[in-house]
């Protein structure tokens, strides 16, 4: 704890610091800044999609029925009291719940439709990547007001307004639990909303059981993403790293106990473990427990929060907080709901291609995910924090000289990843799946997928990371409207429906749009006014500091 006085000096010192260097000394120094803030950023961000990836491989291993438990449920209508041996209580009386809802709204002959043999894992893969599209798409609104604190609180940090930090997480914080309602309500659906896209019956109630099962994790993952967008916009990165590196082997643990059994094959809970049902529930504990031990870490035992803490209070409501806030996030999340629903429109058309094509695209995403969206994650944030900073203090150069910088190096570490992953990419498929089928096709694919990573990091970089520190967010989401939206899912959606190409055709033309996007953005910021961006976010925080009654002396203090 005697080192966080240092450190947030050190910050304050460096977000007043002005000035304009030649590129070799800059690079050098804002390198070393950039380096600090984003391995710990990469890392976190790479153990929260490893999670997921983790899940995608033990389902993609999974050849046996989903949760025998549940079917002998089925299959017990005439005995509903019936109890299953091995069964505990609890997930017993769980099972029993949602047989009792789903007859009560599809009927009891709706459960006659599906099989009671074993699934496949071209199933269960097809179930668990739709399920995910679904709930993804519904959880992004929530996690665009999480993003939209990094310029935010970097602008305030640059400027010295460092009170405004906390009035931000506040205000951020009211906003992702009030929104979790509505949003939480259609993981309940999931279903019902594949069946109307009429994909497989089968693939649809499974889909529907495992979204199910995710809804526990959202809130408290809602409520754990705000808390670290707020400490690393900050500079305070490393604890969420270290414990998102605890909690990765947490969840091998709890894949390992409910989707296989653990220990004697489960015999002493429940044999064989929970199988699909297991996955979902493990990625949910494993949120769950993460969330609060980091807020009790953070909040409780080092209270990294008291440097920037308003206190208590609804404060935060007041429409001069408001007011910049919502203009930061709203736009934001417009932009990310489509590029979500752009970007899923292909797993989604591709499924109507076939089991095969969505399981093995599915597949060659999982293999990447933990590296390519961690590199389009960790850019994008870090980004908006170096660059948002630089803003806040007023230098306009220093902001764009670190702007091409971060695209430079988002580019140079993704054109590396290609170069490693795609000589290796049978080998990683078969970390994915035991089916030969979905190895050869997604090994196929990883080649498209991973240029279109490269031109979408571009992309990424610079609508969530420039443009949402310039104050421009309204932009990104005019160029996804009104060019990705009839580009990219215009295009696929006539080639998928009418053409009915090959799978191996969509993603290169998929590739191929994200490069006319990337080129485009490129030469938007190219022509920006830097100075006169830098001058609008140190004059707003200047007026919210005052209009709070703080002083520069306050600040000196705090």
């Amino acid at each position: 704890m005697a080192e966080e006085p240092t450190r947030e000096a050190a910050l304050l010192q460096e977000s007043r610091l002005d000035g304009f260097e030649p590129w070799g000394p800059f690079c050098r120094k804002e390198l070393k800044g950039m380096w600090a803030l984003g391995w710990p950023i990469a890392v976190s961000m790479f153990c929260r999609f490893a999670m997921f990836s983790m899940d995608s491989a033990c389902v993609g291993h999974l050849n046996r029925p989903l949760a025998e438990s549940h079917f002998l449920l089925k299959s017990a209508g005439a005995n509903p009291d019936a109890e299953i041996p091995g069964l505990p209580t609890a997930t017993y009386h769980l099972l029993q719940l949602e047989d009792a809802l789903e007859s009560s709204e599809m009927g009891t002959e709706a459960g006659t439709t599906l099989r009671d043999d074993s699934y496949s894992p071209k199933e269960y893969l097809a179930a668990s990547t739709l399920s995910d599209m679904i709930t993804n798409f519904l959880t992004t609104p929530l996690l665009a007001m999480a993003f939209g604190l990094n310029p935010l609180i970097a602008q305030s940090v640059g400027s010295g307004n460092l009170k405004m930090v906390g009035t931000w997480l506040k205000l951020s914080f009211f906003c992702v639990t009030l929104g979790t309602i509505p949003f939480i309500t259609g993981f309940f659906f999931v279903d019902e909303m594949l069946t109307s896209l009429r994909f497989d019956p089968d693939v649809c109630y499974l889909a529907g059981v495992y979204a199910r099962y995710n809804s526990i994790w959202v809130l408290p993952n809602s409520w754990y993403v705000t808390m670290r967008m707020y400490f690393q916009a900050q500079g305070k990165p490393r604890p969420a790293m270290y414990f998102g590196l605890v909690f990765l082997f947490v969840n091998a643990l709890f894949l390992w106990l409910l989707v296989f059994g653990g220990p004697e094959n489960g015999q002493w809970w429940h044999v064989g473990g929970l199988g699909f049902i297991g996955a979902a529930l493990s990625i949910s504990c494993s949120r769950i427990v993460q969330s609060f031990f980091y807020w009790l870490y953070m909040f409780v035992i080092t209270k990294a929060h008291a440097p920037t803490w308003p206190g208590m209070g609804c404060d935060f409501l007041q429409r001069k907080y408001l007011r910049p806030y919502f203009a930061q996030v709203l736009p934001q999340v417009g932009t990310m709901l489509l590029q979500f629903l752009i970007s899923q429109s292909t797993t989604l058309l591709v499924g109507k291609l076939g089991k095969l094509q969505v399981s093995s695209s599915s597949a060659a995403a999982q293999a990447t995910v933990p590296i390519t969206v961690c590199l389009l994650i960790t850019f994008s944030s870090m980004t908006a924090i170096r660059v948002g900073m630089k803003l806040g203090k007023g230098a306009g150069k220093e902001a764009a000289q670190t702007a091409w910088l971060c695209l430079g190096t988002q580019a140079a570490l993704t054109a590396l990843f290609a170069a490693v992953a795609l000589p290796l990419r049978k080998e990683f498929m078969s970390l994915m799946t035991n089916d030969p089928q979905i190895r050869q096709l997604a090994s196929e694919l990883l080649v498209p997928i991973t240029l279109n990573f490269l031109f979408a990091g571009a992309v990424s970089t610079v609508n969530g990371g420039i443009l949402a520190s310039q104050g421009r967010t309204y932009l990104s989401a005019v160029m996804v409207m009104l060019f990705e939206l009839p580009l990219s899912l215009g295009t696929i959606a006539i080639l998928v429906l009418a053409f009915h190409v090959d799978v191996h055709v969509v993603y290169w033309v998929q590739a191929g749009v994200t490069f006319v996007e990337a080129v485009i953005v490129l030469l938007i910021i190219s022509g920006s006014d830097w100075d006169k961006y830098a001058e609008d976010a140190r004059a707003r925080n200047q007026m919210m500091r005052q209009a709070s009654g703080q002083d520069d002396s306050t600040e000196a203090q705090s």
